[in-house]
């Protein structure tokens, strides 16, 4: 429902370049237009919240989907009253974390999965908070998993929920119903720990993720790595600290050699209108 009213963000047999026109054409006729439209949509998404919370009495319902960052501004427009948090998150130890969790530690073609993760994520999650302003909480996550207390509570305080230590320590215990969330996190630690944060450095120790590296913190730029309290020099001078091994380097310079041909040809021979291809474009250069 966030993207029907977008021209070009839905790859589909239905040509969502007409659905846009059409859709927007009938959302533009009704009496309160695109206001009111979004308050049936909202309505519509509360309700089946509501269906799902089966009696249990909660006061808060939270929806923690990453690819959130893809369309915050929709959301703020379509749910003025809700409340917002971003966790933001070193980019490099996300990339890290990504190729570990979702690719076996690999750098292939696959990774076409994760892409608009690592490229476009970062730039738009800065955009969503700078947009929302003092409307959203933004937080640290080398500060949550160092000062979790802390952190926990300002959650709570600005989500107008009691703090309990028990968040803390009993979340292993939590068993959530359906088929998503982390495969790994929950089960690799006991408790909150910052044993993650240097993690990074050894997953991206290998010679061609070293440079890979590099070349995306300069992609990402500071006006993005500033809504994460980095630099580009910072960031850049701990790659350069990384002790170089050569383990893996030439299959994931092969690997993402081979993701950049395919994304190449997928670029200049899509149906997508011409338009679209030109948004499309790959985000960081592989040579």
């Amino acid at each position: 429902m966030a993207t029907m009213l977008e021209p070009s963000v839905i790859a589909s047999e239905y040509w969502q370049a007409t659905c846009h026109l059409a859709l927007n054409d009938f959302v533009g006729r009704l009496p309160g237009g695109r206001g009111e439209y979004l308050s049936h949509v909202a309505g519509f998404v509360k309700d089946l919240y509501a269906r799902i919370e089966g009696g249990s009495g909660a006061k808060v319902f939270i929806d923690k989907t990453p690819r959130y960052y893809l369309i915050v501004p929709f959301l703020a427009e379509a749910f003025p009253d809700a409340r917002f948090i971003f966790l933001f998150r070193n980019p490099l130890e996300v990339l890290s974390s990504i190729l570990k969790t979702w690719h076996h530690d690999r750098m292939t073609p696959r990774l076409r999965g994760s892409y608009v993760d690592i490229m476009r994520g970062p730039r738009l999650m800065a955009e969503g908070a700078k947009l929302l302003g003092d409307r959203a909480l933004c937080l640290d996550y080398r500060e949550l998993v160092s000062v979790p207390e802390d952190v926990m509570r300002r959650s709570c305080d600005y989500m107008g929920i009691t703090f309990s230590e028990v968040m803390l320590t009993g979340y292993r215990s939590v068993q959530f119903e359906g088929i998503m969330g982390d495969p790994t996190g929950v089960q690799s630690y006991g408790g909150v720990s910052t044993e993650s944060l240097a993690k990074w450095k050894r997953g991206l120790s290998n010679a061609y993720r070293k440079w890979f590296a590099r070349r995306y913190v300069r992609f990402l730029g500071d006006e993005t790595l500033a809504g994460f309290g980095l630099t580009e020099r910072g960031l850049l001078e701990e790659i350069d600290a990384i002790p170089t091994t050569w383990g893996g380097a030439v299959s994931d310079a092969v690997g993402y050699g081979l993701f950049t041909i395919e994304r190449w040809l997928n670029h200049h021979t899509t149906g997508m209108p011409k338009g679209r291809r030109s948004r499309e474009r790959p985000y960081l250069p592989y040579g």
